[in-house]
């Protein structure tokens, strides 16, 4: 049985609002974005303003070394502190992410602080899955576009089945691996899917938002159904894993 890629979309998308631990984590995820995007803005502003527009305004070749050395340090100051934020955004999303996999894979019966709870648990594990999952798309992007999207629908369950499925990190890629045969091109279906309507209301919305001069916002929104990705994992993680624990089921059965 293959996958309802319409059914599984429009759920990646309500299951936020009907599921209030999801949905908890989802503000969250989408909080935490909203304040980094703030925390930016205000030290690209600060550096604008510190710096001047003499500096800012002129090349290396025609400002002063004392003025030169100013810039630099400034500017490696806020490159390290914007690495410092995305460090732990990371370190907080990965977090997150678990608790929106605990809680949409439980169906609205996991309270958030259960879900807080297994996510803290599986932390460890879901950090690996994490770093893996990354190389490995990283290393397929580099080669050609259609082996990086290739092992992006392979492994793209390995969170689901690390955070819910309760594997350790090599163990859930290899699952994630096996599980999507004759279901790729619904995935890829799904993820199109997902991937437009984030990109065009999330893209409204920040162009609103960017007028209006309160980007932060228009982050807040994008990151709140950005976290649909992760639902639809979800979804399909439980699907798949359905689909394949049949036969076997009724092999079993049939067996005895």
């Amino acid at each position: 049985m293959g996958l309802d890629v319409f059914r599984i979309a429009v759920d990646s998308f309500t299951t936020i609002f009907q599921n209030k631990t999801v949905l908890i984590f989802v503000l969250l995820g989408a909080l935490l974005a909203g304040v980094i995007s703030a925390i930016l803005l205000a030290q690209i502003s600060s550096l604008k303003s510190t710096l001047g527009p003499g500096i800012l305004n002129s090349t290396a070749s025609t400002l002063p070394a004392a003025a030169l050395q100013t810039a630099l340090a400034y500017l490696l100051a806020f490159l390290a502190a914007a690495l410092i934020g995305i460090i732990i955004a990371f370190l907080i999303g990965i977090f997150i992410t678990g608790g929106i996999i605990s809680g949409a894979y439980a169906n609205s019966k996991i309270s958030f602080g259960a879900a807080a709870s297994q996510s803290l648990s599986r932390y460890i594990s879901l950090l690996g899955a994490t770093i893996l999952f990354s190389i490995i798309i990283i290393v397929g992007l580099i080669l050609l576009i259609l082996p990086g999207v290739y092992l992006f629908l392979r492994l793209a369950v390995a969170y689901p089945a690390c955070g819910a499925g309760k594997k350790g990190a090599v163990d859930s890629l290899k699952n994630s691996w096996d599980l999507p045969d004759g279901n790729l091109l619904s995935m890829l279906a799904i993820f199109i899917i997902l991937f437009l309507v984030v990109a065009i209301v999330g893209g409204i919305f920040n162009f609103i938002f960017t007028l209006a001069n309160l980007q932060p916002v228009g982050s807040f929104i994008s990151g709140f159904l950005g976290y649909s990705f992760v639902i639809s994992e979800v979804l399909i993680y439980k699907n798949l894993s359905a689909n394949k624990g049949a036969p076997m089921a009724k092999a079993k059965k049939t067996a005895k």
